[in-house]
């Protein structure tokens, strides 16, 4: 027992006074670095060292209202916030690699899906005419299937709960499959 406190009194010694790492931003150079490529794409010449600074407290400023908002539960509570963070989160699953179809990749997806592109006099167009449709059409389903891939393991991390409200006699409460 008295290991046990030791411990603990060792740990509360060295992570120092309560909330404190909580309430400490780093800005780091990596962090600096991405600021000032920031600032190159709409300017011709890099920082200066004011402009640095401005950039550096620009970024501690949205940081610290950042954590407020975050703090105060309004990326639960503000649908315009959620809906920023579900398409974010959107965004960087798209990122995951989907890669253009090979040719005989797009050669059987054009025998599968060859209708789609059925001319008005009912001519199938030659694979040529339609690749950059064709294409197109191929990476939005990989995408499509990427995105539900990747909601499928993050839903899978949660034990969702429905509570229905009951409206009448034989209405439940519980979810419903």
């Amino acid at each position: 027992m008295i290991l046990g406190a030791a411990i603990f009194g060792l740990y509360a010694f060295l992570s120092g006074p309560p909330g404190l790492a909580d309430n400490r931003i780093v800005v780091t150079p990596g962090i600096i670095e991405n600021l000032e490529a920031s600032f190159k794409r709409s300017s011709p010449t890099p920082p200066g060292p004011q402009e640095r600074d401005k950039l550096i407290e620009a970024y501690i400023y949205e940081e610290v209202l950042n954590r407020e908002a975050a703090a105060m539960g309004l990326h639960r509570s503000d649908s315009i916030v959620r809906s920023l963070l579900v398409r974010r989160m959107e965004f960087l699953n798209e990122d995951s690699a989907v890669m253009p179809p090979t040719d005989a990749e797009l050669g059987a997806y054009f025998e599968k899906v060859g209708d789609r592109f059925r001319k008005a006099d009912g001519r199938l167009p030659a694979l040529a005419e339609v690749r950059t449709m064709l294409e197109r059409a191929w990476m939005n389903e990989r995408q499509e299937e990427a995105r539900k891939a990747a909601y499928s393991r993050l839903r899978g991390k949660y034990a969702v709960v429905v509570q229905r409200p009951v409206h009448g006699p034989g209405d439940t409460a519980l979810p419903q499959p």
